[in-house]
């Protein structure tokens, strides 16, 4: 080697000094073109340039938004664009809305003040689950303010590493989000309403009649109705087939929402624990290392119970690493070789017999368990349920699983939505999750941790078949009658109302309680308020526009200066059919208050208000959408030839090219 180096010496110091060369000249070059692109013109808003680096800088706060506050872009309505938070951000800078940093840090603080609740409570519930009761409230103060403190602080470093932001810089965003907020607020406001409209809300909204009422349902009589032929299901199930459910006449639709097949496999922390035997000598040398979370003075005996817990629970978190690392390796082994689309595994045609198997994994943990931690925990649990397909309803009553969530930064996302999720139902997704390939775990708040695979999945469609939904359609066909009874006999049941009395017509003393140490709740209800805009007490039942109308409609007709127990019952008893529901409301009205001019006075400026922001949702609500911008700012796309393009975005795009 020695001898090449000294024979070729010349050529190499030549052709070195040339590479040299080359790359100083490049180096200028380069950073020119950076320079050049950094600040060459991308679009025009109201005439003036935008750089490529402003564009840059507002796609990086989006980031920031995106990971730490979503809930922002939801309540301010701002889409998934760097386009749209730049021009929301340049109008509120330009009408003098954004303060600097600190209007920013301030603004920062409350949002991880909000985050810190969801931590807070699960602290909460750990501390009740070691401790059997609730922290001091004191020490509930004192968690909540670290928990707010680490998050903000975590949320500066993860916009450091992901946005590339200085933390001044960091602060701004949250400054110019606050901005958008009062730039919304201050447009909300600038609607005017007449004194005349909002003398007519206010006798909407104050009218009240008292009213006792009795709800029949269509239960009551579907004993009387016979079984439908399959003709009539046939009709019936035409008629609402592609409707959503509650959306329909009467309230029936049989349009099947998103729902997915699954599988899971349980990691119970309760079992596992159990399964963990403490040594007495552990706990010893535990106490003698320090007595972790210990009080001065504490003695042996006092701390046992404590230290006990520390090392079970420390035990139960190996295991659950150990778990953890099985089933990862076991899911890496599977699909390494699956040629990748994107984020996603191109699957081939018999991947059902060679996916990931949670019943064959469970015995690889069991065994790897014991070999690295010495203690033999129970077989874990698998579930399967691909004979029936899960709405998002069916998911969240799925025992275990389906009340756990999954942990995203300071976030929480339910299980239900992450499941739901899936490729093949909602498209690209940042959860990178598809059919047949297991999903990142979920947690519940005990602990337990889920490994799930969706099996298959279907959008919202309509049933295939009559077979598939049958016990609805029966059921259906049935109440459907027992309304049209109810219909034709509703004369019949306000006569006997206004002859025997509402109390004729409940019927709650005759049903069996619900619950054997709990009395069956009346049909009767009595003293109910009800306005045009709602009911007191609250009942879904007869909640509803038609109801609320007819009533307030049928009391202003009295005298409200006479004695109601004066006016003849005929002219006080109702009898209202209610579609939505199915059933009948057979309503007496006890007394009228019309709205007076003292309630009016007290209530004017609230209304007002009210009526500001309706005109702003009905009219207002797209006055800031990326649309609306692009129009009211003249925005043009600009080429790298200099060329000024259509504001509208390519199809599929949220940014301007």
């Amino acid at each position: 080697m020695l001898k090449f180096l000294r024979k070729y010496n010349k050529y190499i110091l030549v052709v070195g000094g040339v590479l040299l060369m080359v790359a100083f000249l490049l180096q200028g070059v380069l950073g020119q073109l950076s320079k050049t692109q950094g600040t060459q013109t991308v679009m025009r808003v109201s005439g003036e340039k935008v750089t490529n680096v402003e564009l840059d800088l507002a796609r990086r706060e989006l980031v920031v938004i995106k990971e730490l506050a979503p809930q922002v872009l939801s309540n301010l309505k701002i889409s998934d664009s760097g386009d749209h938070w730049y021009l929301l951000t340049r109008m509120a800078e330009r009408a003098g809305y954004v303060g600097g940093p600190q209007d920013g840090r301030a603004t920062w603080e409350n949002v991880a003040q909000s985050l810190s609740q969801d931590v807070l409570r699960r602290w909460e519930y750990s501390e009740y689950q070691r401790t059997q009761q609730f922290p001091a409230q004191a020490e509930i103060q004192k968690k909540q303010l670290e928990f707010a403190d680490n998050i903000a602080a975590v949320g500066i470093r993860r916009a450091r590493s992901t946005a590339n932001l200085t933390d001044d810089q960091f602060y701004t965003v949250f400054a110019k989000a606050m901005g958008i907020a009062r730039l919304q607020s201050s447009l909300k406001g600038a609607a005017r309403v007449s004194s005349e409209r909002c003398l007519i809300e206010a006798k909407r909204q104050l009218d009240a009649a008292v009213i006792d009422y009795v709800f029949i349902p269509p239960e009551r009589v579907t004993a009387d109705v016979g079984e439908p032929d399959d003709a009539a299901l046939k009709a019936q199930f035409d008629r609402f087939r592609t409707t959503p459910e509650g959306k329909g006449d009467f309230g029936i639709g049989y349009l099947l929402p998103a729902r997915v097949k699954l599988e899971w496999l349980t990691l119970d922390h309760d079992a596992i624990a159990k399964a963990v035997t403490v040594d007495p000598v552990e706990v010893r040398k535990k106490f003698a290392q320090g007595n972790p979370g210990g009080t001065p003075g504490e003695t042996f005996e006092q701390a046992r119970p404590r230290l006990e817990s520390q090392i079970r629970q420390e035990m139960v978190q190996r295991i659950l690493q150990v778990a953890d690392t099985v089933i990862s390796s076991q899911v890496a082994l599977a699909t390494r070789k699956l040629p990748k689309d994107g984020q996603f595994r191109v699957l081939p045609p018999d991947w059902n017999k060679e996916r990931p198997n949670f019943a064959n994994i469970r015995d690889i943990i069991v065994q790897r368990v014991k070999e690295q931690t010495g203690v033999q925990i129970p077989a874990t649990e698998v579930t399967v349920k691909d004979a029936q397909w899960l709405s998002l309803t069916d998911l969240s009553k799925l025992p275990g699983i389906g009340t756990a969530s999954l942990a995203r930064g300071s976030r929480q996302e339910p299980f239900t939505a992450y499941a739901l999720g899936v490729r093949e139902l909602g498209g690209l997704n940042d959860f990178g999750i598809q059919v047949g390939i297991p999903g990142s775990p979920v947690a519940d708040k005990s602990g337990s941790k889920f490994y799930f695979t969706v099996l298959d999945a279907r959008r919202e469609s309509a049933p295939d078949s009559i077979d598939e939904i049958r016990p609805r359609l029966v059921d259906d066909w049935k109440r459907l009658q027992a309304f049209e009874a109810l219909k034709r006999d509703a004369e019949s049941y306000r006569q006997k109302a206004i002859t025997s009395g509402l109390e004729s017509l409940d019927e709650s003393a005759n049903r069996p309680p619900i619950n054997p140490a709990e009395p069956t709740p009346p049909d009767l209800k009595s003293n109910a308020t009800v306005t045009r805009k709602s009911i007191s007490p609250a009942d879904p039942n007869v909640d509803l526009d038609s109801f609320r109308e007819a009533v307030v409609t049928a009391a202003s007709s009295l005298d409200p200066t006479v004695d109601p127990n004066s006016i003849p019952l005929a002219d006080r008893t109702l009898a209202i059919p209610l579609p939505p529901k199915l059933g009948l409301a057979v309503v007496r009205i006890m007394k009228f208050t019309p709205m007076t001019m003292e309630a009016y006075r007290q209530n004017a400026a609230r209304m007002a208000r009210q009526l500001q922001l309706d005109e702003f949702d009905a009219a207002g609500s797209d006055a800031f959408s990326l649309a609306a911008l692009r129009k009211r700012l003249n925005v043009k796309a600009v080429t790298p030839g200099g060329e000024e393009q259509s504001s509208s975005p390519p199809s599929g795009s949220g940014d301007l090219p």
